[in-house]
């Protein structure tokens, strides 16, 4: 997935508990923490995904040598 991609999933989450924040002018500090909690999976996710991609060109690439 795109970092891009991930970017605009992050922020369409923000923008959703933002409209529900402007209802109630209360903000959950547990609902900042979920995010949090969810944008770090996520970032994870993308990190082990470009390593994995990285790896598998490498070995992909790898032609024989001397032969």
């Amino acid at each position: 997935m795109k970092l891009s991609a991930i970017f605009i999933l992050v922020m369409a989450v923000i923008a959703l508990f933002a409209v529900q924040s402007q209802a109630d002018p209360k903000v959950s500090i547990k609902t900042i923490k979920k995010v949090g909690k969810i944008a770090k999976k996520g970032f994870g996710v993308a990190t082990a995904v470009g390593t994995a991609h990285k790896i598998y060109n490498k070995l992909k690439n790898k032609k024989p040598k001397g032969g």
